[in-house]
Order: structure tokens, then C-alpha cells, then sequence
């Protein structure tokens, strides 16, 4: 439930960021790539969170030479 949590609360800053540098007069652009930023790390802290369906094995990895 904590990831879930610091997800949404990342997720949502960097939207409301991106979407209020469009009304920055000073260092628009440094806002707009902070929001972006903060939206990225959300979506990748969501992946690979303990639990979620994105993290691999060993062998899907390619870590491990497959039998032929």
C-alpha cells in the first residue's frame, strides 16, 4: 500500500507541474522537465515495486545461458 501511495503522490505532482509551468513566467522549461521527471520516476517506481508483474527472473532476464 506505501508504494501505491508514493506512486500516486509522485505521479499526480509531475502532472500538476507539467501542467502549471504553462503558466510560470520565470523557468518555465525547468518546471515543465522537473514535472516530466517526477512523472517518469513515478511510473518507474511502480514497476518495480516488490510484487509487480514487471520484475523478472533469472532466466527472462538473459542473465542465464538458455539449454539449446
Amino acid at each position: 500500500m506505501g508504494s501505491f501511495i508514493v506512486f500516486v503522490v509522485l505521479f499526480l505532482s509531475g502532472v500538476w507541474l507539467t501542467g502549471y509551468s504553462q503558466e510560470m513566467t520565470e523557468y518555465p522549461a525547468l518546471f515543465f522537465t522537473l514535472g516530466l521527471l517526477l512523472v517518469s520516476g513515478a511510473l518507474a517506481w511502480a514497476m518495480r515495486a516488490a510484487g509487480s508483474a514487471t520484475v523478472r527472473t533469472k532466466q527472462e532476464s538473459g542473465d542465464e545461458p538458455r539449454a539449446r
